[in-house]
């Protein structure tokens, strides 16, 4: 048997995209399958696993006279992106039998050595072969579709999940953060006509394949646990999680019960360090004091204790005194460096109807959308003993401050007895 594959410039690129884009940790990316249509003349790529799979449809084979009408060989899928990444024009790639019977796929158009065996075909690329032609995808303008995918990812993250409106001039879209769901309005008449669940991963592969793309429309069929994106001689699947449990959840009311400024790298700091000692550390929670215009973190141990306040600016607040206990291990995840006006980050207290508390941290880029939220506890019964904590650093900031004001007032009675010498 001696069959020959040759791909152009523009087929070595779509193919070097597949491979790249599949799911590198799932068993079957390790190989890729090859269908070849003596009838049709057509040459079929297929690459990826269950998570991601695509294939791809080339044209320019020389079949063997003996072949079968339809002949599937599996290959080493890194092999074959080694081998594409250093043609840049062109690639010949032959298929041959050796003196044992066995497959073996050359490249004989390099001008180096690459070479491997070919093994046992992944039903999950033969299926997929096989219900690919099934495939009844609806046809959109290619820019709407990627337009609109941009358009959700600026202006609802940080997000878990977002549903598309299906509905004419529908512009509100149901978003998922931190568990909650929340509606938001994307100010724009586009839509599509398609319920479309989406989440960050999915969204990232929408923009590979539309932004890999040279044509003006593209299919998508979105069934039950599958999105499918088809274009003239490419098809990716994508499959989704199951969504049942945020499609069910209904909106989360919330109301704000304190917003301020604050320096956001002194708060870090004060979380920081008390994550730095083992025994307030391993009680893992801190709390939160609003009171008098100013913020009290402090936590305790059974036999030490740490407080810092930081001021507020802009505090608006329709409680007096608040304390809320918060899990230390939550805000390892909270980076202030990315955010431009650090020493006036935006914060906000929210409570949903249901009683819980939330706090939430806005960057000056996307103010409405918080980058950073965790859930807080009130904890009404530890107001005094916390509340003790901070009148006692107050005291000790007053006494400092006393002591600096009469050191500068003997520095100044000093210098003017040098002055009368």
């Amino acid at each position: 048997m001696e069959t020959i594959i040759s791909l152009g410039a523009n087929k070595i690129q779509e193919l070097i995209f597949l491979l790249k884009t599949a799911d590198k940790k799932s068993p079957e990316y390790r190989k890729f399958l090859l269908e070849l249509d003596k009838k049709s003349g057509e040459i079929t790529f297929v690459v990826g696993s269950s998570q991601v799979i695509s294939c791809l449809r080339v044209e320019g084979g020389c079949f063997d006279h003996a072949m079968g009408d339809k002949e599937y060989f599996s290959h080493n899928a890194d092999l074959l992106l080694n081998v594409l990444s250093s043609s840049d024009t062109s690639l010949d790639i032959m298929l041959s039998s050796d003196k044992t019977g066995r497959i073996v796929m050359t490249f004989p158009s390099l001008s180096k050595l690459r070479k491997g065996y070919c093994k046992g075909i992944e039903d999950v690329h033969l299926q997929y072969m096989k219900a690919k032609d099934d495939t009844k995808a609806k046809q959109y303008d290619k820019n709407t579709v990627l337009g609109l995918v941009k358009l959700v990812e600026v202006k609802c993250r940080p997000f878990e999940n977002v549903l598309l409106n299906s509905e004419e001039g529908g512009d509100s879209v149901k978003v998922q953060r931190d568990g909650e769901v929340f509606f938001e309005k994307l100010d724009t008449n586009t839509h599509l006509d398609i319920e479309l669940c989406l989440d960050k991963k999915t969204i990232g592969i929408i923009e590979d394949v539309l932004g890999s793309s040279i044509e003006k429309e593209i299919g998508i069929y979105v069934g039950q646990r599958e999105i499918i994106f088809k274009l003239k001689d490419r098809m990716t699947s994508v499959s989704i999680p199951d969504n049942s449990d945020f499609l069910s959840k209904i909106e989360s009311k919330k109301d704000t019960v304190i917003s301020f400024l604050l320096n956001g790298y002194k708060l870090k700091g004060a979380i920081d360090s008390y994550v730095e000692m083992d025994d307030i550390k391993k009680q893992e929670q801190s709390y939160l004091l609003f009171f008098e215009g100013a913020l009290g973190v402090c936590a305790k141990a059974k036999d030490q204790a740490c407080a810092d306040i930081l001021d507020l600016i802009d505090a608006t607040s329709n409680v007096s005194d608040l304390l809320l206990m918060i899990n230390l291990h939550l805000f390892k995840g909270f980076n202030v460096k990315d955010v431009t006006e650090h020493h006036k980050l935006k914060a906000s207290i929210t409570k949903s109807h249901g009683g819980e508390y939330c706090i939430s941290f806005y960057s000056s880029s996307n103010p409405r959308n918080a980058f950073f939220s965790i859930p807080c506890i009130a904890a009404p019964g530890h107001m005094n003993e916390i509340k003790e904590l901070c009148v006692e650093l107050k005291k000790q900031l007053r006494e400092q401050k006393k002591k600096k004001v009469s050191n500068e007032q003997l520095d100044l009675i000093g210098y003017s007895e040098l002055l009368d010498v």
